[in-house]
């Protein structure tokens, strides 16, 4: 009688989830299928190659020197003669002509160009006189002999081992090897965490190499700089070198100075790769509404309860600029002159020798116009913040031709992958000459007769045309014509108040109501329809990023403010926001991206609250005089990071509203392994794919690259299942995924209380450090630190493109029969040293940045923490039906599979 009254409750238990589920979510539930035969349990293994995948090619070159003709090598495709004149093929073997320098070099880097796996290279030796010289991770496109390397001389009856970007070097003694002419067979080794010689086979010497950016959390790849340990082959310690500038990767060379002697059977590795993503018709949409980041002051992005629902006819503008081209000139880095040398070297500095100057360097390193990874990178970013299209600025007589048309044509190329991107305008400037000029130059690019159709899905339309900025007042009949055919267009200029003129930037004033007001952009016969919001002003008025309302503060430091904390919180911005906001326009267009540079216009003797002689910089100077949102590196504890941007994505959201959050459905016990078993769980959430691109570019500063070839498994999705006792993950990548046995493989981060003061940055657990035996490690964050405690064991497999993962629900502080809710995250190959900002460049990130996916599955509790987090309880924040309903059902669900749990206990216990 009472299992019949047990099974009776339990049947209307589940009827009621059935059908509470079924009318709000209209999905059917499905019997758990048999494990699939394919699954398997992985004890992942180091790869150390490039993932098959990305492989375009690889091949091990040799030359054997038969070819006697000097053009044949000249030509090849993988070598070239670095020095021709002494270069002679006799015997089949490789000498000087008269002892004539010769020099030869692989066409690319040894091995890959990211320095994922490296390469060998090597050759056979006579040498009777003269000098041999190897460089390896020559890291400029065209190689030659002066670059700066990791320097190999053999000379007399040394070897001298020297890094040329510290000028330091060790010597060994090889006379056992190179004595007499004898020959020997020379092999170098060189992967990403080291360097080795081998002499006939016995390990002369290693240079191990290890980045910054593995051992501190204030560098990235972006920022390199790396330790040297020169160590002989008996393990002896040479030398000990820090903040080398050697890279990851780079080319081979090979010289031969007043040599006498052959080398023969030279080879070297080379593999090309091919990263590229298929095109398709088929847009791939990603719902942010269920994205959600805390900045580093603790401030959360609201969602859609506090947001409002997505406004369709609200659009939102970035200034962007492609003004850094770099061009072989030096970096001057204001915050970094300031934090190394002080206030006083600075201003010594900017009154004698001043220039063109970054303010601070940009997150992802000073990057040039042509920096197509960046493009793709700020894709992403500007997807996810909800910017609608960008205004490049051409207002200064220049249109930076190959800076664009790298830019629309990444921007396009992510199109046809079937990503988004936002959409792009061109901003001329006031000077009608100016927008003639810059009209003239475009029809030569985007806007040329044979590029119109290609690039128009990229254009910026307001009422049905393509956008463009400018006055139009003085421009020739016949482009006046053209544009009136083609454009809409609107004047567009600081501080303007005039109809048929929009605003990038005005301040905040209170219009003697009590009301802090802004100019109003309107189209020509005075309709209002755009605000600007800007992140800062002007150095040189003084008036920064703290400058709101009127009043811009004043410590009287004398130090250009670079001691004041306040910059970091976005002030002056915020009020700019509010003010737009309470307008409520069509279009609120933001001042600005990524500016990051400005000249020294002399003939002032104060700027930024500064006493200084004869220097003027007027835009942009330092972290609290500048005005990007685009996050940047923090030295030293001066600057934001991303403050700005997560600010600027929290207020995009307040302004045009959000999407809904999708909850959790379809809940159930997957079978083990079994990825159909999947198919009815929702929601799928889903990252940017595209994201794990390599970076091989030059900066500003022609003098070095940045090589980051970290990422490794692209995510596509990830999916979130639970029933009374466990919880149940499933993650996509986009490839094969490439299975490794490192502590940063594909790691799952939980924010179980959705609190960004508990825990590593709001995260309270994470899995998957070690694994062993179809099991991987739950760890708990050890406090706010890095550091993390084992707390068991949870199950998983791998197939192919999936990763599921099971864990007790114990071992992550719920109880039986308690439906969670949380945050989570998936990275891989990400930071080592708990530098959340590398979730930026390193790896991959799922979703992209600080940004967790929110995972719902019980109404009740989530409305407390979104009543406490988001509106400090002032608000009643209601989910919408709908939403509660399918919460309600996931909750019963839950309740309902604790009860099966609860019979068979007692029947177990009855037996």
């Amino acid at each position: 009688m009472k299992q019949t009254r047990n099974n009776a409750i339990l049947s209307a238990a589940v009827r009621l989830a059935v059908l509470i589920l079924t009318c709000a979510l209209l999905l059917p539930l499905s019997a758990v299928r048999a494990a699939a035969d394919d699954a398997e349990n992985v004890s992942p293994k180091l790869t150390g190659e490039v993932p098959a995948w990305a492989v375009k090619s690889s091949q091990r070159y040799t030359f054997d020197f038969s070819e006697t003709d000097a053009t044949y090598y000249s030509k090849h495709e993988a070598l070239k003669l670095v020095t021709r004149d002494g270069f002679k093929v006799s015997d089949g073997r490789l000498v000087s002509d008269n002892k004539r320098a010769l020099a030869v070099a692989t066409r690319g880097y040894l091995g890959d160009d990211y320095g994922i796996a490296g390469g060998a290279a090597g050759f056979k030796l006579s040498r009777g006189s003269g000098t041999v010289t190897v460089q390896l991770r020559v890291s400029s496109g065209d190689p030659k002999k002066s670059d700066l390397a990791l320097r190999f001389e053999f000379k007399n009856d040394k070897l001298k081992v020297k890094d040329d970007t510290l000028n330091k070097s060790a010597e060994l003694d090889v006379s056992k090897y190179l004595a007499d002419g004898r020959e020997v067979n020379v092999e170098f080794i060189d992967r990403p965490t080291y360097v080795s010689l081998k002499l006939d086979g016995d390990t002369l010497l290693t240079v191990y190499y290890t980045e910054n950016a593995a051992q501190e959390s204030g560098y990235s790849v972006s920022n390199y700089g790396a330790a040297l340990r020169f160590v002989d082959g008996s393990g002896s310690e040479l030398l000990k070198l820090e903040n080398s500038q050697l890279q990851r990767a780079g080319s081979f060379i090979l010289s031969l100075d007043s040599f006498v002697g052959y080398v023969d059977d030279l080879f070297f590795d080379r593999t090309e790769i091919d990263q590229s993503l298929p095109e398709t018709d088929t847009a791939r949409v990603v719902d942010y509404g269920n994205w959600v980041a805390t900045d580093d002051l603790g401030r959360v992005t609201r969602m859609e309860t506090s947001a409002g629902p997505f406004r369709e006819n609200r659009t939102v503008g970035l200034f962007y600029f492609l003004c850094w081209v770099g061009a072989g000139i030096h970096v001057q880095d204001n915050t970094k002159i300031y934090l190394e040398n002080g206030v006083d070297y600075l201003k010594k500095y900017l009154e004698e020798r001043g220039g063109e100057a970054y303010w601070a360097e940009p997150y992802f390193g000073y990057y040039r116009n042509e920096d197509t990874w960046v493009y793709r990178r700020h894709a992403y970013m500007l997807e996810a913040a909800g910017v609608d299209f960008i205004f490049l600025d051409v207002s200064n007589k220049e249109v930076f031709k190959a800076g664009h048309m790298a830019l629309f044509d990444t921007w396009l190329q992510i199109r046809k992958e079937g990503g988004h991107t936002p959409q792009i305008c061109f901003l001329t400037g006031d000077d009608p000459k100016t927008f003639q000029a810059d009209v003239r130059n475009l029809q030569r690019t985007v806007y040329s007769d044979k590029n119109w159709a290609k690039y128009e899905e990229l254009f910026f339309k307001w009422q049905g045309k393509p956008l463009i900025l400018g006055n139009i007042d003085g421009v020739s009949a016949e482009v006046k014509e053209y544009l009136d055919e083609k454009f809409t267009v609107r004047g567009c200029w600081a501080w303007c108040d005039a109809d048929g003129y929009w605003t990038w930037m005005d301040e905040t004033w209170n219009d003697g109501k009590g009301n802090w007001v802004q100019h109003k952009g309107r189209d020509s016969e005075g309709n209002f329809e755009q605000m600007s919001v800007t992140a800062g002003h002007h150095a040189s008025s003084s008036k920064g990023r703290s400058y709101v309302n009127g009043v811009q503060p004043n410590p009287k430091t004398d130090d250009f403010l670079f001691t004041y904390d306040e910059s970091r919180k976005g002030l002056g911005f915020a009020s700019q926001w509010e003010a737009a906001i309470k307008a409520d326009p069509q279009v609120i267009m933001i001042t600005g991206w990524n500016e990051w540079i400005a000249g020294n216009g002399r003939g002032s003797n104060y700027m930024a609250l500064t006493r200084i002689n004869n220097v003027c910089y007027v835009d942009e100077f330092n972290p609290e005089f500048s005005r990007d949102v685009e996050p940047m590196k923090i030295r030293d504890g001066v600057g934001f990071g991303d403050n700005f941007y997560y600010q600027m994505v929290d207020y995009i959201r307040k302004y045009k509203g959000m999407a809904p959050l999708q909850v959790a459905s379809g809940q159930k016990t997957p079978a083990s392994g079994d990825i159909d078993s999947w198919a009815e769980v929702g929601p799928e959430f889903r990252d940017h794919v595209g994201d794990t691109e390599y970076r091989n570019t030059v900066s500003y500063d022609a003098a070095f690259r940045y090589i980051n070839g970290t990422g490794r498994n692209d995510i596509d999705y990830a999916k979130v299942s639970q029933d009374a006792d466990k919880l149940y993950f499933l993650v996509k990548t986009v490839n094969d995924m490439v299975v490794c046995d490192d502590n940063t493989w594909m790691n799952l981060l939980i924010d179980a209380d959705m609190k960004h003061d508990t825990g590593w940055e709001g995260y309270d657990f994470i899995l998957n450090r070690s694994r062993a035996d179809g099991k991987l490690s739950v760890e708990r964050f050890d406090g706010n630190s890095w550091t993390s405690i084992k707390l068991g064991d949870a199950e998983y497999t791998v197939n192919e493109k999936y990763l599921t993962v099971t864990v007790d629900k114990s071992l992550l502080g719920w109880k039986s029969g308690e439906a969670a809710n949380f945050d989570f995250k998936w990275t891989d190959n990400s930071t080592e040293t708990g530098n959340i900002l590398e979730f930026m460049d390193l790896g991959e990130a799922a979703p992209d940045d600080r940004f967790n996916f929110r995972y719902i599955a019980d109404a009740e509790s989530y409305s407390k923490v979104i009543d406490e987090l988001e509106n400090g309880g002032k608000k009643d924040n209601k989910l919408p039906i709908p939403a509660l309903i399918a919460i309600i059902g996931v909750t019963v669900l839950v309740a309902a599979a604790a009860v099966v749990v609860a019979i068979n206990n007692r029947k177990k216990s009855d037996k």
